[in-house]
């Protein structure tokens, strides 16, 4: 008779767990779908507001590129940019792995348009610095010109 009433309680506590999981879940997967949804929508936003504007967007790293690596200046902006040009300036000692002949074959860059890119050889070596500061430069779609910095690392 105690085995059974023991048997009892175990099964009433497992049943109320089984209960209080299932809702825990449940509430769970509805916050992700609220955050799924907020993040969507302030994208949306920021696409909206990038498009009215008609402001260009520009971004750049350091990439591998078969043996060697690249500095890669891309397009993430919904209009094309005009004029591009970057500085590399090495942070805490060491040269900068930029091959000069190769960015001046490809810079300034006259139009990149929304989702192209165009990179610089890089060639690191032991003497070459592992962090730059970075100042990209270009003209928006009304021909205002655009500048950031940025610091990259290897």
């Amino acid at each position: 008779m105690i085995e059974i009433s023991i048997s009892i309680v175990a099964l009433v506590v497992a049943a109320v767990s089984l209960m209080r999981t299932r809702a825990f879940n449940q509430q769970q997967l509805d916050l992700q779908r609220v955050v799924s949804d907020l993040a969507r929508k302030q994208l949306e936003i920021l696409n909206r507001e990038e498009v009215e504007s008609g402001r260009t967007h520009l971004d750049i790293q350091i990439v591998p590129c078969g043996n060697a690596h690249e500095f890669l200046v891309s397009n993430v902006g919904a209009y094309p940019a005009r004029d591009i040009e970057f500085e590399v300036e090495p942070q805490g000692g060491g040269d900068s792995p930029l091959i000069q002949s190769d960015y001046n074959a490809k810079f300034p860059v006259p139009v990149l348009q929304p989702s192209g890119s165009v990179g610089a050889m890089a060639a690191f070596s032991m003497g070459s610095a592992r962090g730059f500061k970075v100042t990209l430069r270009w003209k928006d779609a009304s021909d205002s010109p655009v500048e950031v910095e940025t610091f990259l690392a290897l």
